[in-house]
């Protein structure tokens, strides 16, 4: 009967299903499992998820934290909101680590989660991760390599090409004989490497990046002057835009880090001796007169603090070297979450449910990775 059933109709029904159910619907027939794997569905069921969270005020935070007296990394889901409740959604069966039990999470886009184990250094073991259908795909080894070229640095972005709805991971490698920059490509399942025209810019390691109006975002530069560089995942072409004149000349570019906040280009500026943190708002994406100062915090010499993410309310996440904590820049008033974790393994990333991998076979890493079905 489902057969006779026109395929849009059928989207229409299973488009109201939660992720759970549609996970068990794969299973009920082939033309089902085929529509919910399809390109189509899974792009249809985002843009109404997304469509109801921004009516309903329902949007998640993704928080990865380090537990100093567990000694236990943990990534949950909270609800962005006035308290900061936790999602119902296990994400304890993360991907599996091969050298530590530790993950850095390189970036966040329409519910892929890119996730990288990079402790030793001597290469990157990245992971695509989507926690809603509990799926990961493994990406080969890069091309680059600490056993290929010896020690060198290295940086990293994830973002997805809204044209082709692929999902890419950039990562340029600066070896001797000149920055190399290669891109892993979900759709092509392999990395290739590309040729830039003009410079291409110095990222440091530890630089983070984020995804927006289909670029990916760093901060670079040295002494001299610190920038801005994007990244357009469709062009493939870097440009550079100007920080606030305040933030310029800073000497470390790991005092600074990039977010997205309202679907804005945002700067956190973090001055852990002097105790001190900023937040600038780029209210016209790409007009640096546009730079806005949105919140400035100054815990006094020796407060450690660092800021980690906002909330849609305005709220500053940071923590304090023990725990992650929330302040409301109009009080200012501080709201200690519960949530324990070191500066250092704390990152908060804006998260939406959805189906993306769903179509990929799962690696086999060990009896307790398994599918859906």
């Amino acid at each position: 009967m489902a057969d006779n059933i026109p395929n849009e109709v059928m989207m229409e029904i299973l488009g109201r299903l939660p992720v759970k159910t549609l996970l068990r619907a794969r299973c009920v027939c082939k033309s089902w499992c085929s529509l919910i794997s399809s390109d189509n569905f899974v792009t249809f069921w985002f843009n109404r998820i997304t469509h109801l969270n921004n009516i309903n005020n329902t949007h998640l935070l993704l928080i990865k934290h380090y537990n100093k007296r567990e000694e236990k990394e943990h990534f949950s889901l909270y609800l962005d909101d006035e308290s900061i409740t936790e999602y119902d959604l296990n994400l304890e069966d993360r991907p599996y680590a091969y050298i530590y039990p530790y993950l850095t999470i390189l970036g966040s886009c329409n519910g892929l989660v890119c996730l990288i184990d990079d402790m030793l250094s001597l290469t990157d073991l990245l992971y695509l991760w989507n926690p809603t259908i509990r799926k990961f795909v493994v990406l080969p080894e890069p091309r680059i390599t600490f056993r290929s070229h010896g020690a060198y640095d290295r940086a990293l972005g994830f973002g997805v090409d809204s044209a082709t709805n692929d999902y890419k991971v950039v990562r340029i490698a600066y070896v001797s004989g000149g920055p190399e920059v290669d891109i892993y490509s979900v759709q092509e399942g392999g990395w290739r490497n590309i040729s830039v025209s003009g410079p291409i810019p110095n990222i440091k390691c530890e630089a983070s990046n984020v995804y927006l109006n289909g670029a990916i975002h760093w901060v670079s530069g040295g002494y001299s002057r610190l920038f801005i560089v994007s990244f357009n995942l469709g062009t493939e072409v870097f440009s550079e835009m100007e920080l606030p004149s305040s933030l310029r000349y800073i000497r470390q570019s790991r005092r600074l880090s990039v977010a997205v906040f309202h679907d804005s280009l945002c700067v956190f500026h973090t001055d852990s001796w002097e105790g001190k943190s900023s937040i600038w708002l780029m209210k016209q994406y790409g007009v640096v007169e546009s730079w806005t100062n949105l919140f400035s915090l100054d815990f006094g010499r020796g407060g450690s603090v660092k800021v980690i993410g906002l909330k849609r309310n305005g709220e500053v996440l940071f923590t304090n070297n023990e725990e992650i904590i929330s302040v409301d820049i109009k009080s200012p008033k501080l709201k200690y979450l519960g949530i324990h974790g070191e500066d250092v393994a704390s990152s908060v990333n804006t998260y939406t449910e959805s189906l993306v991998l769903i179509d990929k076979p799962m690696p086999v890493l060990d009896e307790n990775n398994s599918s859906e079905c």
